[in-house]
């Protein structure tokens, strides 16, 4: 009987890993110099109009009045793989694709948030121009 090596010499390889790019070009038209930003690569049923899958991304940088940027989200999560058979748009795509801007940091320190939609990502944001925020549920001690 044959000795058996219990650490065989196995060549493993790594199976490539996919991912995926989703990306928006994007004009600063507002009042002043941008130093971040959060926002939404949004996936939407034509027909329905029901939100299939959000992405979010951040920018951090400047973005000057009147500059272009170009705005990168890489993840390996897929756009939406199941959608309703009647859901074709006019350019023949099963996905309406939007991009919604959640928060902006001005280089001055001011604010703006998307009032349609608040939350983490924008806590995010604040944390760069003030800190950790406490709750507003704590109370002062």
């Amino acid at each position: 009987m044959e000795p058996i090596d219990p650490t065989p010499k196995v060549t493993e390889t790594t199976p490539p890993r996919q991912v995926y790019v989703y990306s928006a070009e994007i004009l600063n038209a507002g009042p002043g110099d941008i130093k971040a930003l959060s926002w939404d690569y949004l996936f939407r049923d034509p027909a329905t109009h029901d939100e299939l899958k959000r992405q979010t991304g951040f920018f951090v940088g400047k973005i000057q009045v009147n500059q272009k940027k170009k705005l990168l989200i890489r993840t390996p999560s897929s756009p939406p793989k199941v959608i309703s058979a009647g859901s074709m748009n006019a350019n023949g795509s099963s996905l309406d694709e939007r991009v919604s801007i959640q928060c902006i940091l001005f280089a001055d320190g001011s604010f703006w948030e998307n009032p349609e939609r608040k939350g983490i990502s924008c806590e995010k944001l604040r944390i760069l121009q003030h800190g950790p925020v406490k709750s507003s549920n704590e109370i002062p001690g």
